[in-house]
């Protein structure tokens, strides 16, 4: 078996450990952003770098451990109060994403999640809609999982 063929069982191995790991626990660490409008993105716990508390004078880029880096807007910049720092899809990229409290870490229950992109009342909001990869539904509250590589494209 060749170098190549090695490494790439040794991904798929690694891969298929992770969501073993990931679907025997059938819990997800979770941030609940609210970016304004009553609209509240989730994102796994790993992407989060650091929650800050923010006042930006910005609505482009904040400076973060003294580097200026993008910052997604969304809400009203006089409700904005928090922002969570992103480990990008991209190498080397952090971001913040603008937040109007605090970002809420929880543990969810994957059988908990339902899909409800095909009922009629799961619509776009605003400047966020762009950024919509999937609506999903916990208990009796709607979340978007956003579309980080489309967030990214918007820094260009």
């Amino acid at each position: 078996m060749s170098n190549v063929n090695l490494a790439k069982d040794s991904q798929t191995s690694l891969s298929n450990q992770n969501i073993s790991l990931l679907t025997t626990s059938g819990v997800l660490e979770l941030y609940v952003l609210s970016i304004g409008n009553g609209v509240s993105w989730v994102l796994p716990q790993t992407l989060g770098v650091e929650a800050v508390a923010l006042k930006p004078t910005s609505d482009k880029e904040i400076v973060w451990q003294g580097k200026k880096i993008p910052l997604v807007m969304l809400a009203d910049k006089k409700n904005v109060t928090h922002a969570l720092i992103i480990e990008g899809v991209q190498d080397q990229l952090n971001y913040a994403i603008a937040t109007t409290s605090e970002p809420i870490l929880t543990r969810v229950k994957m059988s908990a999640l339902k899909d409800i992109d095909s009922l009629p009342d799961a619509k776009g909001t605003s400047k966020s809609s762009q950024f919509v990869y999937q609506h999903i539904q916990h208990d009796t509250q709607m979340w978007v999982v956003p579309d980080l590589e489309e967030v990214e494209r918007s820094f260009k």
